[in-house]
């Protein structure tokens, strides 16, 4: 079931973008926020992808993206927390484009919320 809805959410990206991309825009996040029913799930998935290659990266003694305070699990509530503050107010810029992919703002919002010390 769960497969199924994924697979709905990429065949909508697929079919309403004007040009084929895997990539979620900010105006397409705008759109998409609280219109799409799985696109909250997306982009807890993207956080996750996020947190998996963060541990990888600690894992083989490479420099961590982002590194959580102790105690704080990632949730989803977090993950999509982090995300739309960073889309909406960048913590580094006045805003961002609007062709620029969520994704990327993504890498950006968990390094910016979480540095290293």
């Amino acid at each position: 079931m769960r497969i199924d809805k994924c697979f709905i959410l990429v065949l909508f990206f697929l079919i309403n973008a004007k040009v084929v991309s895997a990539d979620v825009t900010v105006e397409n996040y705008h759109q998409f926020k609280g219109n799409v029913d799985q696109f909250d799930d997306y982009l807890v998935g993207v956080g996750r992808g996020i947190f998996w290659t963060n541990i990888v990266l600690n894992v083989e003694g490479r420099d961590k993206i982002f590194c959580m305070p102790n105690g704080l699990s990632l949730d989803q509530g977090i993950i999509l927390s982090v995300i739309d503050q960073e889309v909406r107010r960048p913590t580094d810029r006045g805003s961002w484009e609007k062709d620029v992919p969520v994704e990327l703002i993504a890498v950006y919002a968990f390094r910016n919320k979480f540095p290293c010390q």
